[in-house]
């Protein structure tokens, strides 16, 4: 009987100190029927895929295999290897992507990011400024007054995502809620960076990692909550952390 949900980020929350991962591991193996793991990540699937396939190269240990996978900042929502389509058209609706590329095409502080950063609803740029806050409330004013509604997702320092206006990590951990019927259990949520913010903007349990980026600490200092916790460790130490604060590994 499942009796809670973990959801974590990859890079620099679960990974970054292998030794630390390898540790929440062998804690998490001891109660894996116990709970629902969810990866909420920037990465696409085929990344997280490489992903996985090095740490067990560097480790000769497996990550845990996720029940369910929130990818490219919760735009994608995979069950084993296969995507959850319901997801895929609750967030089509009013998402004008071309057109929202054609404005952003005149900031010239945005650089579009690699071909396969990209996906049918998520649009990832490099933002090259000293004020990200001034140019983001620019390009945010502009999309507004053309009625092209979306969200605007700053994270570690350079990255802007563009997505539709209810997607991200935290509305997708939402609907996986829904569609698994499970609101009741309690959720764990754990992150370092901007695009985790949606996760701690709902009535979950949330860890904030030590070594996390500035935008995330801001927030954090804004929005302070005895349901979030700012972890005295680093990467998966955090986790770990987190658990036994909230004691979910009692028996």
């Amino acid at each position: 009987m499942k009796r809670f949900i973990l959801v974590t980020d990859l890079d620099n929350t679960l990974i970054g100190d292998n030794d630390a991962t390898l540790n929440l591991n062998e804690h998490l193996l001891k109660v894996r029927d116990r709970f629902y793991l969810f990866y909420a990540t920037g990465r696409s699937f085929d990344s997280v895929a490489h992903l996985m396939g090095f740490f067990q190269l560097l480790t000769h240990q497996s990550l845990l295999t996720p029940d369910y996978l929130i990818a490219s900042v919760g735009t994608i929502i995979y069950h084993r290897s296969y995507p959850e389509l319901g997801w895929q058209y609750h967030i089509d609706r009013n998402w004008h992507r071309g057109a929202i590329a054609r404005v952003l095409g005149n900031f010239p502080a945005l650089s579009l990011q690699s071909d396969r950063e990209q996906n049918p609803w998520k649009l990832s740029f490099n933002l090259a400024t000293d004020d990200h806050h001034t140019t983001i409330g620019e390009i945010r004013n502009k999309l507004s007054v053309l009625n092209l509604p979306c969200q605007l997702i700053f994270s570690s320092k350079n990255n802007l995502d563009i997505t539709p206006i209810g997607a991200n990590k935290g509305l997708a951990i939402k609907w996986l809620q829904s569609q698994l019927d499970v609101s009741e259990l309690p959720v764990l949520v754990c992150g370092d960076s901007g695009n985790d913010i949606s996760m701690y903007e709902h009535n979950f349990w949330g860890v904030i990692v030590n070594n996390s980026q500035p935008e995330l600490l801001d927030w954090y200092k804004n929005h302070p909550s005895d349901r979030v916790l700012l972890a005295k460790s680093n990467y998966a130490g955090a986790i770990l952390e987190a658990l036994y604060h909230f004691d979910l590994l009692t028996p």
